[in-house]
């Protein structure tokens, strides 16, 4: 997911460096997580639980506000340019008029 949006939402130029920061964050919590898991859920059950619990709710938001889909919509290659749709396809929808 994160290479999906990335490439749809960003400009190239901090493209690569958002990407591999995400990466190398999600690799560190994938690697910590089972860890501090095993330790808390002996201490602290329903606390580890509902922490988690919590956290899926979040990433569920998380998902219903991601960015419009960029279907037919010409992206910034760098920060500052401006875009111009007027060689794509028009995809609108037209109401008929009785």
């Amino acid at each position: 997911m994160n290479y999906v949006l990335a490439s749809e939402v960003y400009p190239t130029t901090i493209r690569a460096m958002g990407v591999g920061v995400s990466s190398s964050i999600g690799w560190l919590g994938a690697a910590m997580v089972p860890i501090a898991t095993q330790v808390l859920v002996i201490s602290h059950p329903v606390a580890v639980l509902c922490t988690k619990g919590s956290l899926v709710l979040l990433a569920g938001l998380a998902v219903i506000c991601l960015p419009k889909d960029t279907t037919y919509i010409r992206l910034q290659e760098f920060i500052g340019q401006k875009t111009s749709n007027s060689n794509l396809p028009d995809t609108t929808v037209k109401e008929e008029t009785p």
